[in-house]
């Protein structure tokens, strides 16, 4: 074969090795090459012998596959060609390419305390993993191999972390070759946040100021992507707690902090702020569609006995005072929690030392909530409530102790 005739073959293999769709063919055997680069050559080698032994003279053949396979797998020769069993025919490669030593470098993301460091502890170890996928590879074969190596780092990356992307960069100097790794968000992002803080022992205008600092504590994860942030829920959760508990406000009531952050792109985070020994409100109350009742100031004041009793077991003082004649009136009770948000208990009324049986639904949240008390001479006593903001509530009151038994209720709570 002429040296034109040559070039000319070659030239048309080649194309078809960059326009090659994998097809049924004769499994070449390679050796010398990383198995997740070699799976992909060999494909096109596949490719280019289907195409040699259509259009080569058979004595040629051989010879013409070896110049086009060097010519497009740069970085290495072939050191072994055996064609003679076409069932399983054999490559041996070898590294003609720069020889120095690879070294890996990982970027990080410009991320604030303490969400760079979880992104640290996510990718830990995969410095390591990259060096081990090209630590035999030349320089060279980045030419052909780069679309390859690009998807074996992506399967280490998303084995790690999820939500962000990555780009690579190769420095080269005399002595070494350096392979760059640096990373960038994926949207959607977390754009804001939205805290809920509730209470059983801190007046509702600390509500509202506490939210707002959470938001400022928690800017560290704005901007971060939602799917990462799904990843580290519970990490989230945990930074708003110990955010909350350097309050002095949450330090000074010795109170237990839990919280849930749901990652969206506008996130919540739910806290609750519970003191392990008291509760207390204070409340203004006022009826409509009733002529005998008046507003009401309302105190509330409990004592959790959990850490002397082991029993969920709340004594409590609920009292209150009419607006108009200053009449005073208040109740001394015990309840047990026996489900979440569900209470029973008793109570004794004064003036006039009647017994109250007492149950309790309400888990703080803006739910509907419930509350019923009954005494065998005076009758019922209950009110269904829903919640319109932290501080306002509206309730369906009924009260057998009344001509007017039905009214609607405000709450107002401090």
């Amino acid at each position: 074969m002429n040296i034109l005739k040559l070039k000319k073959t070659v030239g048309f293999i080649a194309a078809v090795f960059f326009l090659y769709v994998p097809s049924e063919s004769c499994a070449f055997f390679l050796k010398g090459m990383p198995n997740w680069a070699a799976s992909s050559a060999v494909r096109s080698i596949e490719a280019v012998w289907k195409e040699i032994e259509l259009s080569i003279p058979k004595e040629e053949q051989e010879g013409t596959l070896k110049i086009v396979i060097e010519q497009l797998f740069r970085g290495y020769e072939i050191s072994e060609l055996n064609l003679s069993n076409t069932k399983d025919p054999g490559i041996v490669f070898v590294s003609t390419g720069d020889s120095s030593s690879w070294g890996t470098e990982i970027n990080l993301p410009q991320l604030r305390h303490p969400v760079n460091e979880w992104f640290i502890k996510d990718i830990e170890g995969i410095d390591r993993e990259i060096f081990e996928l090209i630590d035999s590879v030349p320089i060279e074969a980045l030419s052909w191999m780069d679309a390859s190596l690009r998807e074996q780092i992506k399967k280490l990356i998303d084995e790690k972390l999820s939500g962000w992307d990555f780009s690579i960069v190769v420095r080269v100097s005399d002595e070494s070759k350096q392979m760059q790794i640096s990373f960038t968000p994926l949207q959607p992002f977390i754009l804001a946040l939205t805290p809920k803080v509730t209470s059983n022992a801190l007046p509702v205008m600390f509500h509202s100021d506490l939210s707002a600092k959470l938001i400022a504590d928690m800017s560290p994860i704005i901007g971060i992507p939602v799917s990462w942030a799904k990843q580290h829920e519970e990490d989230i959760s945990q930074f708003a707690i110990s955010m909350l508990e350097a309050r002095n406000a949450v330090t000074n009531i010795h109170a237990s902090v839990s919280a849930t952050f749901s990652p969206e792109q506008i996130s919540k985070i739910d806290t609750s702020i519970d003191s392990e020994r008291f509760f207390f409100s204070l409340k203004l109350a006022g009826y409509a569609g009733v002529r005998e009742r008046t507003p009401e100031l309302w105190l509330t004041a409990g004592w959790k006995t959990a850490n002397f009793t082991n029993m969920p077991l709340d004594i409590y003082s609920e009292s209150y005072i009419t607006l108009d004649e200053f009449k005073f009136y208040t109740r001394l009770g015990g309840r047990f929690e026996v489900y979440n948000g569900v209470m029973i208990g008793a109570e004794i009324a004064f003036p006039g030392d009647s017994l109250w049986y007492r149950l309790w639904w309400d888990d703080r949240r803006r739910k509907p909530y419930f509350w019923w008390r009954w005494n065998a001479d005076l009758g019922h006593n209950f009110a269904l409530g829903v919640r319109l903001r932290d501080d306002l509530a509206l309730e369906l009151h009924f009260d057998d102790t009344y001509r007017d038994k039905i009214s609607i209720r405000g709450i107002f709570q401090f």
